[in-house]
């Protein structure tokens, strides 16, 4: 009896217990075209977020934006970042949308991140045009990848 109670202690504790990512380990979001979500005009919107923990991280990305017929111009920018604001350090994407464009494929920037403890991070994208008649959508993916500790 007390090696079952002793053997579901230390199930409970290993069970409980959080493993370290490893170097190599790679985390992953995905939004499908099924799942695409609205996107307001003139307001950066996240699309989806990983949860990365201490180390050294290689993030990439990808947002496709379905515009609908467009009957003026517009800019699609996205980021991938810590906070729901586009970077201003050079890696965001901004792409111009030309009348008649229904659909923009805006490829992030890959970014090392260095995160100390955890870190969210996020897909955005950002459109802004004055067409107020169609509301466009998004969907997309971020991955990193481990590539080493932060020691």
């Amino acid at each position: 009896m007390k090696q079952l109670i002793y053997s579901l202690i230390v199930g409970l504790l290993c069970a409980s217990s959080a493993v370290a990512a490893q170097i190599g380990d790679t985390v992953e979001s995905k939004v499908s075209l099924g799942e695409r979500i609205d996107i307001p005009r003139n307001v950066v919107v996240a699309i989806t977020s990983i949860d990365l923990e201490d180390g050294v991280w290689a993030v990439s990305g990808s947002a496709q934006v379905f515009e609908g017929f467009m009957n003026q111009a517009a800019i699609v920018g996205g980021s991938l970042n810590d906070e729901i604001a586009l970077t201003v350090d050079g890696t965001q994407t901004f792409l111009s949308v030309l009348t008649g464009q229904f659909f923009v494929g805006a490829p992030m920037s890959s970014r090392t991140i260095e995160v100390n403890g955890n870190a969210t991070i996020y897909l955005l994208v950002y459109n802004q045009s004055a067409q107020t008649t169609l509301r466009p959508q998004a969907w997309g993916f971020i991955s990193a990848r481990k590539i080493r500790n932060n020691h």
